[in-house]
């Protein structure tokens, strides 16, 4: 499989509102689906949008994620949390927008199993909540 990161984090602020944070995620996730990528996990903060796309095809220019990097991306994805609105480990847990394929119930656009991607991102958690103590 075929997985890139993504990441984008502009001199100024991506958004102020949570209408632009949503207006935001839609635009970039219909620039992937037009580009044939698939939006797997993300997390936008103010100042970044970091993301793990999907497609089936080599994309020339894009950073290619080994597939054994992949459950280090995604943990590292999930450092805001479970609460932070603005992540596809929010959608997971949360629902919400679901522009990430990771909220979305039956996907199969992951090559591990749903029980071992959670299991990352709680640890991911739990390791930035006990540095922030």
């Amino acid at each position: 499989m075929l997985y890139y990161t993504n990441f984008r984090s502009p001199n100024s602020r991506l958004y102020r509102t949570r209408r632009e944070a949503a207006l935001l995620l839609t635009r970039f996730k219909t620039e992937l689906e037009g580009d044939g990528q698939s939006l797997v996990d993300y997390l936008l903060l103010p100042t970044s949008l970091e993301a793990l796309t999907y497609c089936p095809h080599t994309l020339t220019g894009r950073s290619q994620v080994p597939d054994h990097l992949v459950l280090d991306l995604l943990a590292h994805l999930a450092r805001m949390g479970r609460l932070w609105p603005y992540s596809g480990t929010h959608e997971l847990y949360n629902g919400g927008l679901c522009c990430a394929e990771l909220g979305k119930s039956g996907s199969s656009l992951l090559p591990y199993p749903l029980s071992l991607v959670i299991a990352v991102k709680e640890h991911s958690t739990a390791i930035g909540c006990d540095q922030l103590a």
